[in-house]
């Protein structure tokens, strides 16, 4: 497990089972990047931190931000925004390399992250 660290994370929702759910946070995937989708969506930076938080921010518009936890479950990137707790969005990871991942949205679009360079994993 060097290269994979574990998070409890407690979810507390009437959908959620009141056990403690371990969620694996995979340090590829830390780090600062920059997302765009293929269909939809304006260039984006995204700060995944080894803590299992996450924040995106639009690039060129105002007051365009997320936040919530993330993590990877069954080869899968399982966001959980701040403002919907409890609701997964899984997005299956189709590719991987040290600069970039690409997701599959749950619309069929895909988003490819890209990352920041010299950004190191937080």
């Amino acid at each position: 497990m060097t290269f994979r660290a574990t998070l409890l994370a407690v979810l507390l929702t009437a959908a959620c089972s009141p056990e403690p759910v371990v969620v694996t946070i995979d340090p590829r995937y830390a780090g600062i990047w920059t997302s765009r989708n293929s269909v939809h969506g304006p260039l984006s930076k995204v700060v995944m931190g080894m803590n299992g938080r996450y924040e995106g921010t639009c690039v060129k518009i105002k007051d365009c931000r997320q936040v919530g936890q993330w993590f990877v479950r069954e080869g899968a990137l399982v966001w959980i925004y701040d403002f919907q707790p409890g609701k997964e969005d899984i997005n299956p990871i189709l590719e991987t390399s040290g600069s970039r991942f690409v997701l599959r949205e749950v619309d069929g679009s895909t988003t490819t992250f890209t990352r920041v360079a010299g950004s190191l994993r937080k």
